[in-house]
């Protein structure tokens, strides 16, 4: 049997990162010393429906929201159930505002010239929806046509967006008006790459160009001033690249090819004061809905002699414990962590406990 590690990169992640696994079979191997974290070396099962993009629980952990390409759907954790469904065509983000009274999404509808022949539109349209009502409270048309690079704030009030030609711009959703621009963002590369984190609460906006040494650039959208970046957040060197675990907090870390583990930086936003230095797997990060976490997609691809499974992981990173999926996207909440299981259903798990729950997406 095989793995997702080659040999060499097995035994290198054996002695330098201490891991968690966490299975959805909710077994414990006898015997097993629970309070030291042990490595997840296991065979990937290859989910028969890998279609999630994403899944996320809300911030006050009540709901979670589902995304796939044709649409998102809305569950309760307690019970798990289907809360509403909305079909949309080529959905490219969703997320919960931080209230997590409303989620919304961003598709872009296909144009149709002629019977049977369409093609993937240009314009691209954001939603919110009510949870509580499950109706939809709102749909704009957005400027994302000429983004390279993207994101939306929490509140979907705040694209930032750079375009092929390295400028930066933060514009307001509603009125479509430029708030920041910043030109010759990034200057060795692909000018338009960039990766654009807001902060949980809506706050900030860090913005680090991909292909260029320097200084991510910030800027508080509340008090609507650029932000003054110190300490590590000054400049970061090239591969490295950050994500919001927290408001105030920010993690640092790289995706170098070839590595078993990275070295990783907790730091204090935005005076980019040290926390803590943890050891991470390489890969690209994302916000966990627990602050305690880290997630990391795609776990293992960037490491030699792996198998090409979109797996993917949360990393509490104080303790070094690790939940794993076999699937694109997870989420973690407390003791809970949502997953895609092998058979295409999503299982609500529960850490060393294992499945504790499961619900059928219907798709189309």
């Amino acid at each position: 049997m095989s793995n997702s590690y080659g040999r060499t990169g097995k035994a290198a992640l054996l002695t330098a990162l201490v891991l968690l696994r966490t299975t959805v079979s909710g077994q414990e191997a006898p015997g097993r010393d629970t309070s030291a974290p042990q490595i997840a070396v296991s065979e990937p099962q290859h989910p028969k429906n890998c279609r999630f993009r994403q899944l996320r629980f809300s911030p006050d952990g009540k709901y979670i929201l589902a995304q796939h390409a044709s649409g998102i759907a809305v569950l309760t954790v307690q019970p798990l159930s289907v809360l509403f469904s909305r079909y949309a065509e080529n959905v490219s983000s969703a997320g919960f505002t931080p209230d997590s009274d409303q989620v919304w999404f961003v598709s872009r509808p296909s144009h149709v010239v002629a019977p049977q022949i369409a093609f993937a539109g240009s314009s691209a349209y954001v939603e919110r929806w009510n949870i509580a009502s499950a109706t939809r409270i709102d749909m704009k048309e957005t400027r994302l046509r000429k983004c390279e690079s993207s994101g939306l704030s929490p509140d979907t009030r705040v694209l930032g967006c750079v375009d092929t030609a390295g400028t930066l711009r933060i514009i307001d959703v509603d009125s479509g008006d430029t708030i920041f621009e910043k030109r010759n963002f990034g200057s060795i590369g692909v000018r338009g790459a960039a990766d654009l984190n807001f902060s949980p609460d809506g706050r900030y906006l860090a913005a680090v160009p991909k292909h260029a040494e320097g200084a991510p650039l910030a800027w508080d959208l509340r008090a609507k001033e650029q932000v003054k970046l110190a300490g590590r957040l000054r400049k970061l060197e090239t591969g490295y690249h950050i994500a919001f675990v927290a408001p105030d907090q920010v993690m640092i870390s790289s995706t170098w090819l070839g590595t078993t583990t990275v070295n990783a930086t907790l730091v204090e936003f935005p005076s980019g004061k040290v926390l803590s230095k943890t050891k991470l797997p390489p890969g690209q990060l994302f916000r966990a809905a627990d602050p305690a976490f880290v997630l990391i997609r795609p776990f293992g691809w960037r490491v030699r002699d792996s198998d090409p499974v979109p797996r993917s992981s949360a990393v509490e990173f104080r303790t070094g414990q690790v939940i794993m999926s076999d699937a694109e996207a997870l989420d973690v909440f407390g003791d809970h962590f949502i997953i895609e299981l092998p058979d295409g259903k999503l299982g609500l798990c529960e850490r060393g406990k294992g499945v504790q729950a499961t619900v059928a997406i219907d798709g189309r």
